[in-house]
């Protein structure tokens, strides 16, 4: 793997077509000490030639883009800090680079990724973050709106409904949990609460899937005992087995 980057607050940098081999501990090194300035860039390029390109735009927000000459249609997608660190990591553990679940095409001579999530008339948009695979590291997707219920300013949901266009997500909860009382009931009704503002907040509802009835009946009686009133039509319970 070969990499390339430029940090416009330093002015420091490899040069894009003259790209240096790097290992990840090298390549993670220099990503983490770019420093948070506009425009500045990073890219690793593979055996092949194909690359994908990190681009800052704001706090904890990258611009991630994979070229695909010779056509102008380009993947891309939106990622926090540690959602380029997980890519990274995936690139060098499959040796290439790969189109990951979420890229949008994208037009990258008439139209910004801006422009192309606008026009799909949705709420937010996918992003990579990191998941957990014991000593392996990998990402899932993940879909994200701007909320002013937040302190970070966004909220990450498990899935999206672009038919009902419903947040979604996904509560691996069996009978009997959240208990009644104590810390992890207040965290249980403070999730409600929250997701359920922000559904508000963008006019659609907040979908909690869970794997059966007796489930959906506790978090039902949850929600309608503790949850503000005026909140309760912006979330509901599903049963989904999966």
């Amino acid at each position: 793997m070969k990499i390339y980057y430029h940090d416009y607050y330093t002015d420091e940098g490899i040069d894009t077509y003259n790209p240096r081999e790097a290992d990840l501990p090298y390549t993670l090194d220099i990503f983490y000490n770019l420093t948070d300035e506009e425009n500045n860039f990073f890219g690793i390029v593979d055996g092949n030639n194909r690359c994908i390109q990190f681009a800052w735009e704001n706090q904890d927000k990258w611009l991630v883009d994979i070229p695909n000459p010779p056509s102008d249609l380009n993947y891309q997608t939106y990622a926090d800090y540690d959602g380029c660190i997980a890519m990274i990591k995936d690139v060098y553990q499959l040796n290439k680079v790969v189109r990951f679940e979420g890229m949008v095409e994208v037009d990258a001579m008439k139209e910004t990724l801006n422009e192309v999530l606008r026009k799909s008339n949705n709420p937010g948009y996918w992003v990579k973050t990191p998941v957990d695979r014991g000593d392996k590291s990998g990402t899932k997707s993940e879909y994200q709106v701007e909320t002013k219920n937040m302190k970070s300013g966004k909220k990450n949901f498990d899935d999206y409904d672009p038919n009902t266009k419903e947040f979604i997500d996904y509560k691996d909860w069996n009978n009997g949990y959240p208990p009644k009382t104590g810390a992890k009931f207040d965290s249980a009704v403070k999730d409600a609460e929250t997701q359920a503002r922000i559904a508000q907040e963008h006019g659609t509802i907040t979908r909690w899937e869970v794997p059966n009835e007796a489930s959906k009946a506790r978090i039902d009686e949850l929600i309608k005992d503790n949850v503000d009133r005026e909140l309760q039509p912006y979330i509901k319970v599903v049963v989904n087995p999966k």
